[in-house]
């Protein structure tokens, strides 16, 4: 799962005119914590999470669907995630 990369790239579609030290003082996280969550380097808190998911208004299950990728998936079940995946991805863009 890529949550960190999720965030990273909903926090630059939906508050481009925020740099991270600037969303990160929103969000009640110090720029390094947002930094290295957007790296994949740290796992996001549910408290962190949940923090985000408001602030972009975007419920956390979406959050995580938006951040599988295939190695995610079992490989006997790859071939149908990656058939659903871009229809789901296309859902979710369309209300949120």
């Amino acid at each position: 799962m890529k949550v960190g990369l999720v965030i990273k790239n909903i926090r630059k579609e939906r508050t481009p005119q925020l740099n991270q030290t600037d969303f990160a003082k929103l969000i009640g996280i110090t720029q390094t914590y947002l930094s290295q969550i957007e790296s994949e380097l740290k796992t996001p808190s549910m408290k962190v999470l949940e923090t985000i998911s408001n602030q972009f208004e975007i419920p956390i299950p979406i959050i995580f669907w938006l951040s599988i990728t295939d190695e995610d998936i079992s490989m006997d079940k790859r071939s149908y995630f990656s058939f659903i995946k871009p229809n789901v991805d296309s859902i979710i863009n369309e209300f949120y």
